[in-house]
C-alpha cells in the first residue's frame, strides 16, 4: 500500500484495446488511499510478457494503482492487485475504507479521463481507420478476431477435413 498511488475496491464496467495498452474503467465502490471519484481509468499493458494485467468483466477487485508517466493510474503485474475473493488478508489488513469521492469533490489537479464513447446499437458508423503500422497496414474496422484466432480456425477446418478423408470407405469403381 506504501508504494501505491491509489488503493481502491472496484469492478471493471468498460475496456478499450489500443495497440500497445488497454485502458479498462472501473466503477470504484470504496477506496483506502488516493483521490479516487466512482469511476476511474486504470491503464495496463496489452501483453503479460510486458507485464500487463487483466481483468473479468463484472468481477470485483482490490486494486493498487500507481501514477503512469503521464499523470495517471496504471496496473500491473506486479502490484498487489487481485479479485476481492482472493484478498481477504488485504481486506482485513486495510480495514473498512471510505466511499470514493464525488466527480466535483475530486482535486482539480488530478489528471481525469472521460470514460470510452459507446455507441447505441444499430448505429451504423464504423470506427475510423486506424494509422498504418510499421509494416504499412492499416485496420480498417478494429472489431476483428483476436490475434491468432484466424490461424487457429484455419488449423481446426484442415484438421476436421483430414479426419474426414481418413474414415471415409473407400469408394468402389465400376
Amino acid at each position: 500500500m506504501n508504494d501505491a498511488a491509489a488503493v481502491f475496491e472496484g469492478r471493471p464496467t468498460g475496456v478499450v484495446r489500443e495497440a500497445m495498452q488497454h485502458r479498462f474503467v472501473f466503477e470504484v465502490t470504496r477506496v483506502w488511499k488516493g483521490k479516487v471519484g466512482p469511476r476511474v481509468e486504470i491503464v495496463t499493458a496489452s501483453d503479460s510478457a510486458a507485464c500487463g494485467r487483466g481483468y473479468a468483466m463484472g468481477s470485483t477487485y482490490i486494486v493498487y494503482a500507481y501514477r503512469s508517466r503521464d499523470g495517471g493510474l496504471a496496473d500491473g503485474l506486479c502490484t498487489r492487485t487481485r479479485e476481492r475473493d482472493h484478498a481477504l488478508e488485504d481486506l482485513s489488513a486495510l480495514g473498512p475504507g471510505v466511499e470514493p469521492q464525488r466527480d466535483d469533490a475530486v482535486d482539480p489537479g488530478e489528471p481525469t479521463h472521460e470514460p470510452p464513447r459507446i455507441d447505441a446499437p444499430g448505429d451504423d458508423t464504423a470506427p475510423p481507420p486506424s494509422t498504418p503500422s510499421r509494416r504499412g497496414c492499416a485496420v480498417e474496422n478494429a472489431h476483428t478476431l483476436p490475434d491468432g484466432a484466424l490461424l487457429l480456425l484455419v488449423g481446426a477446418g484442415i484438421a476436421i477435413r483430414r479426419r474426414r478423408i481418413v474414415r471415409s470407405p473407400p469408394r468402389s469403381h465400376s
